[in-house]
């Protein structure tokens, strides 16, 4: 079950920051574990608006995979969908699959007190 806490100055959840350093492992983490995936901030940016002005297309994959909206719009009327059509698919690629797979076999391990070195 995912804390649900938000920056109380901007209104960002731990996805938003997870986004903003691109980190895909701790975005998929959350969003794992009931994240909202389309939480906004005060200004109205989802996780969407951030990873597809940033132009990263595995994590805005990620967050369509999980049922990001592209149709919200922030404060200012923009839309994650007002980018272009090739950073929003659907579909998971390769390299997101594998990374899941990594991700939950290092959960499972970890959740059974085995460390990596």
């Amino acid at each position: 079950m995912c804390v649900r806490i938000q920056d109380t100055c901007s209104g960002r959840a731990p996805i938003h920051y997870a986004v903003e350093a691109e980190n895909f492992i701790l975005v998929n983490f959350l969003l794992e574990n009931s994240c909202d995936v389309n939480a906004p901030t005060y200004s109205g940016n989802t996780p969407l608006h951030i990873a597809a002005g940033r132009r990263l297309k595995e994590i805005v994959a990620l967050l369509m995979a999980y049922g990001a909206n592209p149709a919200l719009a922030n404060g200012e009327g923009d839309f994650p969908s007002d980018l272009p059509a090739s950073l929003l698919v659907r579909t998971p690629t390769e390299s997101q699959i594998t990374y899941r797979m990594i991700f939950k076999c290092s959960l499972h391990f970890i959740r059974r007190g085995l460390t990596f070195t």
